[in-house]
């Protein structure tokens, strides 16, 4: 279980299908059935490249791929979503808890390219303002 993460958080994937678990895959890949993370590391940022949708079962995808990130000692997290067709409810999460643990280890997180429906989603969960965007 990731450090960040506590027995009985939601998002520990206890209820994501085997499917959905996290699978490595070569060249910093993390993925599931519907969604995939690229991984690239600059300078001072790793920039995690979402793509597919972002629901309850891809959750646990996303923190693996955040945790892997993490440990790299960069300053910067990079969320970039313009391939990211889905988001629901359950993503959000995913992303709240992402933050979380990245500002657990005084890194800070952004979003890079988010879809007008993102954006839209994110301010009616009332959380935008947790979500600094890049251009």
């Amino acid at each position: 279980m990731p450090a960040f993460l506590r027995p009985g958080d939601r998002t520990t994937g206890s209820y994501a299908p085997r499917s959905a678990r996290p699978v490595a895959a070569p060249a910093a890949h993390v993925c599931c059935t519907h969604f995939l993370v690229r991984t690239d590391v600059l300078d001072d940022a790793v920039v995690l490249r979402l793509s597919g949708e972002l629901d309850r079962a891809a959750v646990p995808c996303l923190l693996h791929a955040v945790e892997r990130a993490l440990v790299r000692g960069r300053h910067r997290l990079v969320l970039d979503m313009e391939a990211l067709r889905f988001c629901d409810a359950g993503g959000v999460g995913g992303l709240i808890t992402a933050r979380r643990a990245a500002e657990a280890v005084a890194v800070r997180m952004f979003v890079a390219r988010p879809s007008r429906l993102l954006r839209r989603l994110l301010s009616l969960c009332r959380v935008s303002a947790c979500f600094p965007t890049l251009p």
